[in-house]
Order: structure tokens, then sequence, then C-alpha cells
């Protein structure tokens, strides 16, 4: 019994610490490294959670952004929140717009409320650096293209996909840190889609379609966002 006592208080103290580890996004302090290019012209951006701010009545997290290209510097500011295992961005100057849902159950299409595009083929759990997080694979029907969320952490591809935090190139996950520690990179997602997975021509061919997270479209979406000719096109 004496032996017995200890393995169960462990295996009580597993379960518990698993429970409780916190899988938040936007947590103070919290930053990304992001690479977007276009035309072959990389530019490189941070994203930080940095205070708060209240729009209409709500408290939304602050996002400073920081990029570079070539010498050229600069910023600015933008919000996020999560409620609900869901990830909520500004479209227009106080619209929250969902970026992330890790509710998405194996089956689910990437677009809420649609039945084409990239639809999630596996929901499982990693763990990097001692913490224990869900991931969502999202692939295409004939593609061994692939990509991945991961909760708490982001997406391979336009992890920040609101309006007023996108452009209309493509960006690609490469780092995230808190308070300067490192904490997830690119090739902790497992089995991620290659920064060259969408050639940089695709995009110069006149009429074809690409989601906001760079996947080929077949038709027009009946609403959203979508890019065609390098543009960001909303409906």
């Amino acid at each position: 019994m004496k032996r017995i006592l200890p393995v169960i208080f462990m295996l009580i103290t597993s379960i518990t610490v698993f429970a409780q580890e916190d899988t938040r996004m936007l947590k103070e302090g919290r930053s990304w490294k992001v690479l977007e290019m276009f035309c072959d012209r990389p530019k490189y951006e941070t994203y930080t959670v940095s205070g708060d701010t209240v729009i209409n009545g709500k408290t939304w997290k602050k996002i400073l952004i920081d990029y570079q290209r070539n010498d050229h510097k600069s910023s600015y500011t933008t919000a996020a929140y999560e409620e609900d295992g869901k990830l909520y961005g500004l479209l227009g100057d106080d619209d929250p717009f969902l970026m992330l849902d890790f509710n998405k159950q194996k089956g689910d299409y990437l677009y809420e409320g649609v039945t084409y595009g990239p639809v999630v083929t596996d929901v499982d759990y990693i763990t990097v650096n001692g913490v224990t997080r869900k991931r969502i694979t999202f692939s295409e029907s004939g593609s061994d293209e692939y990509i991945c969320w991961v909760e708490g952490i982001g997406a391979t591809m336009a992890i920040w996909s609101g309006e007023s935090a996108l452009t209309s190139h493509m960006e690609y996950f490469l780092e995230c840190y808190d308070d300067g520690k490192l904490i997830f990179s690119y090739s902790d997602f497992g089995r991620p889609m290659s920064v060259d997975g969408v050639s940089q021509d695709k995009t110069k061919k006149s009429g074809e379609k690409y989601s906001i997270n760079g996947m080929k479209l077949q038709n027009e979406p009946e609403k959203g966002i979508y890019i065609m000719n390098g543009k960001k096109i909303r409906k």
C-alpha cells in the first residue's frame, strides 16, 4: 500500500498539471517572428502582445507590429482577443473577425459556412518544451500540402488573418517567444507546409484565387477574404 500511494499521487499530479497548462495565445509579452514574401521580396515582421485597449466596451489585447524590408523599418498597432477557443482580430476599425477556431474537428472545413477547400484531416496533441498543445491539420483532396494550427501558438501560414493585420502577400510562421524566450519554432509544427510550398509564380497567373492561408481555391468564396492576382479581395 505504501508503494502504491506515491504512484497514485504522481498520477494525480500529472493529470492536474496537464489540465492547468495555459494555452492562451495572447499572453502579455508573447511575440511572433513572421516572414512575408511577395515578388521574391522578403519582409520580416514581429508581432508582440503589448497591453490592453477597449473597443466598443470590450477589452482587447494590443498587438504591436514591427517590420523591416531591406533598410526600411516601420511599425503599427492592431488588436485581437480570444474567447472560447477562438481568436478574433480587427476587420476595419472596430469589427471583430474570426481568425482561428481551435474547436474545429476532423471533417470540418477551413472556411466557415462552406463545403469546399481545405478540410481538417487530423486533430492530435504535440508536446514542445514541456507544454502539450492541440494540433489541427488541414489538407485538400489530392494535395500533399498541409496547413497546421497549434493551440496557443498560431498557424504555419497567415497566423494573423484579420483585415488590419494581413497583407495580400504570403506570410509564414518562423518563431514564437515568451518575454524573449523561444518557445516554439517552425519545425515544431511537425508536418508544416514548406516556405516554398506556394510558388510566387502562382500569384502572378491571371484569375487564380488563393485563400489567406495560401491554398488554391477552385471557386470564388461566397464571403470572406481571398487573394487574386496578388491583391486581397473581401466579399
